[in-house]
């Protein structure tokens, strides 16, 4: 993550809680979590905005919401 912050780029991609990846790619770990990314640039004096115990709720809430929820059939 570092290098491209240092070659200027400027938008970064992640996902609430780290969730997701690719289905073509078995044994992929995976998105980077959204806290981890934003803990991460605040960590090296990047103003994101963000507020992480606000994000941090926001994941706790996805979290719990998944767990009660019925599985998804994959089609």
């Amino acid at each position: 993550m570092d290098a491209v912050l240092d070659l200027g780029v400027v938008s970064l991609d992640s996902a609430l809680g780290g969730l997701g990846g690719c289905p073509f790619a078995p044994g992929a770990a995976g998105n980077v979590a959204t806290d981890a990314l934003v803990a991460h640039l605040h960590d090296r004096g990047i103003d994101t905005g963000i507020d992480l115990p606000a994000l941090a709720t926001a994941e706790r809430l996805l979290r719990e919401t998944l767990t009660h929820s019925e599985k998804l059939p994959i089609s």
